[in-house]
Parts: structure tokens; C-alpha cells; sequence
């Protein structure tokens, strides 16, 4: 939604307007796990594939986490301290693949993914904590909420707009063919990825 972008970029970075943003993106994260864990069943209904549940109730467990490393992440960003976030992000991707080979290995399924992704996030937000102490200054201020949502809401919006147009094709593709068109569609993209990411 931009709160992080907002948080990097803002020169006056006031208590109020840390704080504002904190609690934004806890209100922001909230909704999004809340919409998400009440719609899995019918989500997998839709697909007519009931393990989809059970992923999305993990994910929304996963979206929960977020805030609690918000203003720790941007505030390194705005140190500039990218050997201390590579570092972070290696290790959090590292334990991600450990534990969802080791999972899949233990025949999880798809599920492996959704809690190594978890314990991932959960991971790169504690590393954050450590990295950057500061974090327990700030408390979310509702109240200051509005300040911060006019500064993020246009770059909120257009962040949605590109993450819908960017991932629509899986969830058509999930119903029009099947679960295995999806794993080769993202296979595909994945690799198209890394090579526009070395780019």
C-alpha cells in the first residue's frame, strides 16, 4: 500500500507520522488477513480444491506478521543499510527453501510452501527487530492514521492495480484449466523473473 515507500521517502518523519503509518499498515494487514481467512473455504470451493483452504489460512497467518516489522524494514532502507537487509533477505530465503524442501520431502504437498513462507516472513521480521532496536519507540496511532493515508493512498492504489493486472492470470488460468496449467504458467514466470531480475 506504500506505507514502506512513504516511511523511506518522507523527509519530515515526524513521531506522528511514524506512528500513523504503523498503525496503517496494521489496519491495512488486518483487513487483508481478516478478508482472506474468511473467504478460503469458499475461495477452495470455487477451485474445487479443499487443501486451497488450508494454504490461504496460512498466508493470512503470513499478512499478520507484516506490521511488526514495517517501520524496522523502511527505517533500514533509509540508512541505507543494504549489506544488513541482503543479509536478512538470504537468510529469511534460505530458511524458506530448507523448510519447504524438507516439508515436500515429508510429502506436505503445497501446503510445505505456505508454511515455509511463513516461518520466512516470521523470520526476516525478527532479524529486522534485532537489526534495528528502535522499533519498540514507536507505537500505531490511529488517530494520526489520516495523515499518512493521504500521502500513500494515490501509490496504494496504483500498487494494487499493478499487483492485480501482474497475478490475474494464475487465478483465470486456476478455473478455466487446471491446478497444473497454474504450476507451469508460474514455473515460466519464475524464470522470466530471475532473468529480468538480473537484469
Amino acid at each position: 500500500f506504500g506505507i514502506s515507500t512513504y516511511l523511506v521517502r518522507e523527509q519530515n518523519a515526524t513521531r506522528d507520522k511514524i506512528e500513523g503509518a504503523i498503525a496503517l499498515s496494521w489496519i491495512v494487514c488486518t483487513f487483508l488477513a481478516g478478508s482472506l481467512f474468511f473467504s478460503s473455504p469458499y475461495i477452495a470451493y470455487f477451485y474445487d480444491l479443499p487443501v486451497l483452504q488450508t494454504v490461504l489460512t496460512i498466508l493470512s497467518f503470513n499478512i499478520l506478521i507484516i506490521p511488526f516489522g514495517t517501520w524496522s524494514q523502511s527505517q533500514l532502507k533509509k540508512e541505507m543499510r543494504f549489506r544488513t537487509i541482503g543479509a536478512i533477505q538470504v537468510t529469511s530465503q534460505i530458511a524458506h527453501l530448507i523448510i519447504s524442501i524438507t516439508l515436500a520431502m515429508l510429502e506436505f504437498g503445497s501446503v510445505s510452501l505456505a508454511i515455509a513462507s511463513f516461518f520466512a516472513t516470521l523470520l526476516t521480521v525478527t532479524l529486522t527487530l534485532w537489526a534495528c532496536p528502535n522499533q519498540s519507540k514507536y507505537r500505531p496511532r490511529f488517530s494520526k492514521v489520516a495523515i499518512v493515508f493521504r500521502a500513500t493512498s494515490t501509490i496504494g492504489s496504483a500498487n494494487v492495480i499493478y499487483q492485480l493486472s501482474g497475478n490475474i492470470h494464475p487465478i483465470v488460468l486456476g478455473k478455466v484449466l487446471s491446478g497444473e496449467a497454474v504450476a507451469i504458467f508460474d514455473k515460466s514466470a519464475a524464470i522470466l523473473n530471475l532473468i529480468n531480475m538480473a537484469f
